[in-house]
């Protein structure tokens, strides 16, 4: 396969305040080289002909490799950390003891369930999250009022400065005339647990308030994120 830099040169990020550009992530590389062969090889002749000798079976045999593609984007090239061209399990332990640093964390908001009621029986729910007490935060807006709303939101928080911190996770029911209403307490997540693990959906619990146990029958609130920690560092290096 041939690569132009302009390949690369288009995906480098904008430029920061210095005028540096943040340059492609290891998982981002992977996705290209990844989408770029399996292009390659559904646009030769050769597999044009196994595609019309199998009839509807090749029309399966080429949705099974975009799948697979996209299978490995989303699992082997995600589980390495970019740019240290290493495992999270490698890169936690070569920072063990150490002060670290990451250039972001992408947060995707997927969605949430089991919310309790706001000052409605159905709470017009967003996220807000935030980086320890005091770092970079960000919210999501206002899904439809729903007991089980669907954002579909991505989120990036940069820079992180201490992943000795954790990631906090609270959500609301939005308001018009009076203050927005937290719903349940708020999850707390450490950013260091997030080193050896590559974004995946998952399923968190949030807590019922302490003034607001939940009844007889009811089921916990959960919220489905997915998290990922980018340009993982020892302050040092």
């Amino acid at each position: 396969l041939n690569f132009h830099p302009f390949d690369f040169h288009t995906g480098r990020g904008k430029k920061d305040k210095k005028g540096n550009y943040p340059g492609l992530y290891l998982d981002d590389i992977i996705k290209m080289v990844v989408v770029r062969c399996v292009k390659t090889v559904m646009s030769t002749n050769g597999f044009t002909n196994i595609k019309m000798g199998l009839g509807a079976a090749g029309n399966q045999l080429g949705a099974g490799i975009a799948g697979g593609a996209n299978a490995v984007n989303n699992t082997a090239a995600r589980g390495l950390l970019n740019m240290g061209q290493t495992t999270g399990k490698q890169v936690n332990a070569r920072l063990k003891g150490k002060e670290a640093v990451a250039d972001s964390l992408v947060i995707v908001c997927h969605s949430a369930k089991h919310l309790p009621a706001g000052h409605k029986k159905r709470p017009a729910a967003y996220l807000k999250i935030q980086v320890g007490k005091k770092g970079v935060k960000q919210k999501t807006a206002a899904a439809p009022a729903s007991n089980n709303p669907d954002w579909g939101k991505t989120i990036t928080l940069s820079p992180i400065t201490d992943l000795e911190e954790d990631v906090r996770i609270q959500v609301y029911d939005r308001r018009i005339f009076a203050e927005d209403d937290q719903l349940g307490k708020t999850l707390k997540i450490p950013l260091r647990e997030l080193i050896d693990n590559a974004a995946v959906e998952k399923w968190y619990d949030i807590e019922p308030a302490d003034d607001k146990p939940l009844k007889e029958g009811e089921k916990s609130a959960q919220v489905k994120l997915s998290l990922e920690l980018h340009g993982v560092k020892a302050t040092e290096d």
